[in-house]
């Protein structure tokens, strides 16, 4: 999979990774985040391409009903099956 890398440049500060609870944190300075395009409370994806830790925008999950409301109107009609199966309980280990 193939993941676009804004490259930062013109950007050089170090930090040191600390202990963070059973994790380890480092302090990205604000200027970084900036140029990355990155604010607080984003969610992101951490993976290690080439001995090099990398983070990208995370893939949003979406909810079927956040799916739905999205929808515009008119695009799709539930019929008396449909909403029995969205209003009815889990059966097995189905996650909700």
């Amino acid at each position: 999979m193939f993941k676009q890398c804004i490259m930062v440049g013109e950007v050089n500060m170090q930090t040191s990774i600390k202990k963070w609870g059973n994790s380890a944190g480092a302090i990205i300075p604000a200027a970084v985040l900036k140029k990355a395009g990155f604010g607080m409370g984003d969610q992101v994806e951490i993976e290690v391409v080439q001995g090099c830790i990398v983070m990208s925008p995370a893939t949003p999950i979406f909810t079927l009903d956040e799916l739905l409301s999205a929808s515009p109107k008119g695009s799709f009609e539930l019929d008396s099956e449909d909403t029995q199966w969205l209003s009815s309980s889990p059966v097995g280990k189905e996650e909700i």
